[in-house]
């Protein structure tokens, strides 16, 4: 009974320490998280639609790094069904002011929407903007898709 009564006086000490040391300091995942990061560069792939002989591959891209972007490029490769590497394609998005989201297509040229089963953002090849690099935008994207394959890294 005596032991009972002790942990009880410890317990609500302990919890009010834990809660005030978690407000203080936040939670100590968010900043191991990726998708935490506070620099983003968000790509989704928003749709494939078929244009005649070329499937049209429409991006949606939000800039949250910070700071506008100068220029935008990247790296994409295209999967078929049987995960074999169909095409490498460059795709230039060009500037994108802080904070703002813009669509970009891109034809692929003979191209069947339906012959693609997947998209690799391969590499970010140009990124321009503030103190940030092609290697620091790769860090900070964040991929996504809204269409029937998806975008992956």
């Amino acid at each position: 009974m005596r032991a009972t009564k002790l942990r009880n006086r410890i317990a609500p000490g302990l919890l009010f320490t834990v809660l005030v040391l978690g407000f203080v300091t936040g939670p100590a995942v968010a900043e191991d998280s990726p998708t935490e990061s506070k620099a983003k560069l968000a790509i989704e792939l928003n749709a494939l639609d078929q244009r005649g002989s070329a499937c049209r591959l429409s991006f949606l891209i939000s800039n949250k790094t910070g700071v506008a972007l100068d220029a935008l490029a990247f790296e994409l490769v295209l999967f078929d069904a049987s995960q074999r590497i169909i095409s490498l394609v460059a795709a230039e998005a060009g500037a994108l002011p802080r904070g703002k989201s813009r669509v970009k297509q891109f034809d692929i040229a003979a191209r069947e929407c339906t012959s693609i089963s997947r998209l690799l953002l391969n590499d970010i090849t140009q990124c321009k903007g503030g103190t940030l690099t092609p290697k620091t935008c790769l860090q900070a994207v964040l991929l996504s898709s809204r269409a029937s394959v998806p975008l992956i890294y």
